[in-house]
């Protein structure tokens, strides 16, 4: 068992001074690579899941990982404007500009998870095979994808 001390000690790292990561002339963030990787694992678990189960393959996985990413973003985007409307009421046209900060994970699990179960749906793939899979991808996914956080100084 750990240490209560070991795991003070493992809380106290500072996060980095800088977010970013530079490979010439392309800055990268690091919370979008946390957030990237963290997709690929999760379609990857799912993938796994659906070939050894003979239920699917990691082709279905694939398409319903990135349906359900983009379906994710989006309902992550309109929770964070729903629950932040009075930063949006004055000015409608930064409702999209995400790249500007702003998205909700309630939202983006809400509507990622349904986008993914119509996709798997139309893949022939039972939307129930689908989320029972899904489940522990999208643990995989954002137990990385929150590393992001840490990178970003919000932790």
């Amino acid at each position: 068992m750990i240490h209560q001390q070991t795991l003070t000690q493992l809380a106290s790292i500072p996060s980095p001074s800088s977010g970013t990561v530079s490979i010439g002339p392309i800055e990268l963030n690091a919370y979008g690579i946390m957030i990237a990787l963290g997709v690929i694992a999760g379609m990857w678990l799912l993938g796994r899941q659906l070939e050894e189960s003979h239920l699917g393959t990691r082709d279905d996985a694939s398409a319903i990982g990135v349906w359900g990413v983009v379906g994710g973003v989006i309902g992550a985007r309109i929770y964070h404007v729903v629950t932040d409307w009075s930063r949006f009421s004055d000015d409608l046209g930064s409702i999209p500009k995400i790249w500007q900060g702003g998205l909700g994970i309630p939202g983006g699990l809400l509507v990622g998870i349904v986008v993914g179960a119509w996709q798997a749906n139309r893949r022939g793939v039972r939307p129930a095979v689908a989320l029972t899979f899904g489940v522990p991808a999208i643990a995989l996914a954002q137990s990385i994808g929150r590393w992001g956080n840490w990178f970003n100084q919000e932790l």
